[in-house]
């Protein structure tokens, strides 16, 4: 057992090219490929928003990024190189309860059975034909859901600094 999770009741484990492990508490351990230890993941929004605030309740793993989603239904990504950033927050297709990740791309299926899909289209995993139009078309949706989750974020008075208001 590593060092970093030792006293962890791990709950998840999400494996790819890197590793994620979700704790009992909702706290995220990444291993990164290069890396040979598990560390907290704590920066970007993840700093921003302690861990009881956020209450991440499952990971995902692809090819190149890491993805959690929280019990209030707030999906966050980031790379190896990026920190945690909200990728999704709003409620306008209903609560996100659950995602999924391929090699390549992401779904989310929402509390009243809307699925979201994003990342690479090549194959249609994101459910359309794999043209540079629909990848165009996936990308736009992700770009207008972001945006969403940032206004949301200044609509709730947070300011972003986890603070509520």
């Amino acid at each position: 057992l590593t060092h970093a999770l030792l006293g962890e009741r791990i709950v998840q484990l999400a494996s790819g090219r890197f590793q994620l492990a979700l704790a009992a508490t909702g706290a995220v351990f990444e291993h990164r490929g290069a890396e040979t230890r598990w560390t907290l993941c704590d920066g970007g929004v993840f700093r921003e928003r302690s861990a009881a605030a956020r209450r991440v309740i499952q990971v995902g793993v692809t090819r190149d990024h890491f993805v959690a989603l929280d019990a209030d239904g707030v999906i966050y990504q980031w790379s190896e190189a990026t920190s945690p950033e909200v990728l999704y927050a709003s409620a306008e297709h209903g609560r996100v309860c659950r995602v999924e990740c391929g090699d390549w791309h992401c779904a989310a299926l929402t509390d009243n059975g809307h699925l979201l899909c994003w990342g690479a289209n090549r194959y249609g995993q994101c459910g359309s034909s794999g043209t540079a139009a629909a990848a165009a078309a996936a990308a736009a949706v992700v770009a207008a859901t972001a945006a969403a989750a940032t206004a949301a974020a200044g609509d709730r008075g947070d300011g972003g600094d986890g603070g509520g208001g």
